[in-house]
């Protein structure tokens, strides 16, 4: 399957209480468009010109360690990662990050983050249809052909749709043609979104073939 890249390219703003916000793609969008606030609400106030000055002897420091401030650079990524973190800035951010971050706010891993997964569908680990029918016959108590017609045609719309447009595509091919219950459709796009992210494995799930038929048939 095509691949992309596993993590958001650029600086994202994110605290836990909506999606994450893509506020630039390059250093110096970043340093025009940031602005930062301090304090809780309705009782913030702009911290964007003192947190500036503080960027700026940061990024001083930076280039007398690496010289050019190239974003290829993993070092100063790395340590731009660790100063804007405080502030609520992700730099490059992968999914794994947002969900450390989640899980240290006492939030659900996925929280507010189902937009970014969808952007990282096809990752550079990416998935197979081999890691896909195992999914299927593993968590979903599929027959194995029943699985190698759904796998076939998962990867063809991945292949073929735009990533935005993903989901709902292969939300129509799960209900119209395999027959999903939307509960269940639903829950095999998250799961695929998941996989082409992280490779991960999959844990059984207890009677999930009640939303489904017991035979999968195209019709």
């Amino acid at each position: 399957m095509q691949g992309v890249s596993s993590y958001a390219k650029g600086f994202y703003s994110y605290s836990g209480f909506s999606e994450p916000e893509l506020i630039a793609t390059d250093l110096d969008e970043f340093k025009d468009s940031v602005q930062i606030r301090e304090g809780y609400l309705t009782d913030s106030v702009d911290a964007t010109k003192e947190f500036l000055v503080s960027f700026e002897d940061e990024l001083g420091w930076s280039e007398s360690i690496y010289g050019d401030l190239d974003m290829d650079n993993e070092g100063f990524v790395e340590d731009l990662k660790g100063f804007l973190y405080e502030y609520g800035v992700f730099v490059n951010p992968t999914l794994e990050e947002l969900q450390e971050f989640n899980l240290s706010r006492g939030l659900d891993s996925n929280e507010y983050l189902s937009d970014f997964q969808a952007s990282l569908i096809g990752s550079e680990k990416g998935f197979s249809k081999e890691d896909v029918e195992k999914l299927l016959q593993g968590q979903y108590g599929m027959e194995s052909d029943a699985s190698k017609y759904i796998a076939n045609d998962i990867e063809y719309v991945h292949d073929k749709v735009d990533v935005a447009d993903f989901d709902h595509e292969l939300k129509k091919v799960l209900v119209y043609e395999y027959s999903f219950e939307e509960y269940y459709a639903d829950s095999l796009v998250e799961d695929i979104r998941t996989l082409s992210v992280e490779g991960v494995t999959f844990d059984s799930k207890d009677e999930v073939d009640k939303g489904m038929n017991s035979e999968v048939e195209r019709e």
